[in-house]
């Protein structure tokens, strides 16, 4: 536990919060420990959530609510967790039952293992550490994403399908109810469909489902 905490230079005021921040369900029922790591989870991903929310607004004053809201969707996400986990290594010091070594790899317990060692750290030493921790993990994500990874799928559709010909992607979209239904289409050619609750949103999830198909399901 030691190690992990003077990697980022923590002092701890309360070392049995990290305890449990690394405490699972199996641990705990064989100690009979009335808690386990998942009320942190819980803290850690609001605070996480809240956080990244922030910080686009004050360091991407140039981009829109809809890219802001793209851009932590790829840093805000159990995979990226898992991954920020596994380079941190806080697997290692997962505090598991007796044959539920395999835990340590299981990507949905590291990710949550992120979550509920981020809020151990909010908690024990407030939000300039917590902040300098961001930093160095998911805020550092945030910062290496290129311009294109922010792009939505009507303009990546548009852009992938200029490289094959110049004609512009149009979109065949009604009303029926309360969602909206739209189509794809292109030189003649109809494919991907979506529905939403708006027009754009139809119109996105088309634009989605017509850009996996012409990348074969990628």
């Amino acid at each position: 536990m030691e190690k992990i905490l003077d990697q980022f230079g923590i002092k701890p005021k309360n070392i049995d919060i990290y305890y449990q921040a690394f405490t699972h369900q199996t641990f705990a029922n064989e100690k009979r420990y009335n808690y386990t790591y998942q009320r942190l989870e819980f803290v850690g991903d609001a605070l996480i959530d809240a956080a990244v929310g922030v910080y686009l607004f004050n360091n991407f004053p140039k981009l829109s609510e809809g890219e802001m809201t793209l851009l932590r969707a790829k840093a805000v996400n159990k995979d990226s967790f898992a991954k920020l986990s596994k380079r941190l290594k806080l697997g290692e010091i997962l505090r598991v039952g007796n044959g539920a070594e395999e835990l340590r790899e299981n990507d949905s317990i590291l990710a949550d293992l992120f979550e509920s060692f981020t809020a151990a750290i909010f908690l024990d030493q407030g939000r300039e550490i917590f902040e300098a921790f961001m930093d160095v993990t998911v805020f550092e994500k945030l910062r290496k994403f290129s311009k294109k990874e922010l792009k939505d799928s009507k303009t990546l559709l548009q852009e992938f399908l200029q490289s094959e010909s110049r004609e512009v992607v149009k979109y065949k979209t009604h009303k029926d109810g309360e969602l909206f239904f739209s189509k794809v289409e292109h030189d003649g050619h109809h494919f991907g469909a979506g529905k939403g609750a708006s027009k754009k949103e139809a119109e996105q999830r088309a634009a989605k489902a017509a850009l996996k198909l012409l990348k074969g399901g990628k």
